[in-house]
């Protein structure tokens, strides 16, 4: 026969092994409304510190946008490693990833990867 306090004993533990386990996985999304990804997600760890007084790096650049610079997703994410290093430090370190798609370079009707000739302007008389 099991008594009151091994039950709730048992009770706690399982809610607290839940929560462990479950906590502190999140992700946050930025994407166009209609996306269409040129290239695999690049990924960069980015690290805080001193609850955020020195950020390393202070911005990630994705050069394998070039030329076009354009972005197509962004997602920033953290998982139960990260969350137990930032509670372990009480906040003084917070890595967090970062991860991004380039978007597909689009072409202007008319034109194949070539630029228009310039207007001839009219000889003057």
């Amino acid at each position: 026969m099991q008594t009151p306090f091994s039950m709730r004993a048992r009770c706690v533990a399982a809610a607290s092994l839940f929560l462990v386990l479950n906590a502190g996985c999140y992700h946050y999304r930025v994407t166009v409304p209609e996306p269409t990804p040129a290239t695999e997600p690049q990924r960069k760890t980015v690290h805080s510190l001193a609850w955020g007084l020195v950020n390393n790096p202070q911005s990630v650049s994705a050069f394998t946008c070039e030329p076009s610079n354009a972005l197509d997703e962004v997602r920033v994410s953290s998982h139960f490693g990260y969350t137990l290093i930032t509670t372990l430090t009480l906040g003084f370190w917070a890595p967090l990833q970062v991860e991004w798609r380039c978007a597909k370079q689009h072409e202007e009707e008319g034109i194949i990867g070539l630029q228009a000739p310039a207007p001839q302007e009219a000889p003057h008389e």
